[in-house]
């Protein structure tokens, strides 16, 4: 009798969920991101997106600018904001490898997201202070000192350590080393 109970109480249990395996939710498929991803770029949302910041960018530094009053500075990140990494990351399944990636960058292949390097533009013509930061490593130096493209004086600022641990430029405002950018004067 004692033996039937003990069935009815876990079979009761069970049904009720007691002893059920805890619910756990399937990560969803990393290739569906990457499909996800694939799609936004290459339908033009992603460029699509670029722009409509970057003009919301270059409405605010023109209206802050005509303010006057104090010194501005403007901040960009290098990659995916300045230099597009698109054909590289694609090439890498979305992977990071050190040696591939550090190669990339020396190739000095990545280039300019156009709509990002107008307000980098336009910033500097309306006299504002530019600074660039990246979170490449300093072995990738030589890199952005390299001079590449078509154009003599296309070089990557050198950067400095920041307090963050990122890197960060300093000083004069030279663009970043990539196809499409060409500094003035500097």
């Amino acid at each position: 009798m004692a033996r039937r109970w003990i069935f009815l109480l876990v079979g009761l249990g069970w049904s009720m969920g007691v002893w059920a395996a805890p619910a756990s939710r399937e990560p969803a498929n990393l290739d569906a991101f990457k499909e996800e991803i694939r799609g936004y770029v290459d339908s033009g949302s992603y460029r699509e997106d670029i722009a409509a910041v970057a003009t919301e960018a270059t409405a605010w530094l023109e209206r802050r600018a005509a303010q006057g009053g104090q010194r501005l500075t403007v901040i960009f990140d290098l990659d995916e904001t300045l230099i597009s990494n698109w054909s590289h990351m694609k090439e890498m399944d979305f992977a990071y490898l050190p040696g591939p990636w550090t190669a990339w960058v020396h190739s000095a292949r990545g280039p300019a997201i156009e709509p990002v390097q107008a307000v980098y533009r336009l910033a500097r013509r309306l006299g504002i202070e530019v600074i660039f930061i990246t979170g490449r490593p300093s072995a990738t130096a030589s890199a952005r000192r390299k001079i590449s493209g078509p154009s003599a004086a296309a070089t990557m600022p050198r950067c400095g350590a920041s307090r963050t641990g990122r890197r960060k430029r300093r000083g004069n405002s030279r663009p970043p080393r990539g196809r499409g950018w060409k500094a003035r004067g500097g």
